[in-house]
């Protein structure tokens, strides 16, 4: 009985943190966290929460320590194939175009969250509810680290790129610019839908872009 009231306070005060934290990051008067910020806050309580689905599997009901590592498998494989995908890309000088790009950060939001909620149905199934303070900590420390993750999408949504195939002086190219039409980001070759190929070099005093063939002009 102590235990469960121990668990209940401890989610209070979670809940008082998050809260806290989401009226920080949504504040009209300007965000008072930078996305660095955010960023090692996230790190932190993924660090303190990372212990939870070891925990998990090693000790909750069969059906949902199942259901758990199945989700951990997907998040684990979504993770790599966009992160690591980029970076082999990256090497052949090329990377994921910004369709592919966005629906692969969407999925890994979607199953992060969904991860989290498998650890709290395995928490709940287990049959001895004498738990440590450390799972309980560690559990309890998804819950902020889901809500400044989905604030960061939040805001990195509102600065996203948009991408259009272009004619330049006879080069077909990808370019990405921002949603409104505003400031040119960067130019690359095509190559298909998923991903794109070098990155051309663009001069944004001059609005030039430098082609293949060496020849810097005009991107208007």
């Amino acid at each position: 009985m102590t235990e469960v009231k121990k668990v209940s306070k401890n989610k209070k005060n979670i809940a008082f943190l998050a809260a806290f934290l989401y009226n920080s990051a949504t504040n009209t008067g300007g965000a008072i966290m930078t996305e660095t910020q955010c960023r090692f806050l996230i790190a932190v309580f993924l660090l303190l929460g990372a212990s939870a689905p070891i925990f998990s599997l090693a000790r909750g009901a069969e059906p949902a320590r199942k259901r758990l590592c199945w989700s951990l498998f997907l998040l684990g494989g979504m993770i790599l194939l966009r992160f690591g995908g980029n970076y082999v890309l990256s090497k052949l000088d090329m990377g994921w175009r910004l369709t592919p790009r966005y629906t692969m950060n969407f999925l890994i939001w979607v199953l992060f969250l969904v991860t989290i909620a498998r650890c709290v149905q395995t928490f709940v199934s287990l049959p001895d509810k004498n738990l440590s303070p450390v799972w309980v900590v560690s559990c309890l420390s998804l819950f902020p680290a889901a809500i400044l993750v989905t604030i960061l999408i939040i805001g990195l949504s509102q600065d996203r790129l948009y991408e259009s195939v272009a004619t330049i002086d006879g080069q077909t190219v990808v370019r990405e610019s921002k949603m409104n039409g505003g400031a040119v980001r960067r130019f690359y070759l095509p190559v298909n839908l998923l991903v794109h190929g070098q990155e051309l070099e663009y001069d944004w005093r001059t609005d030039t872009v430098t082609l293949p063939d060496g020849r810097a002009v005009s991107i208007y």
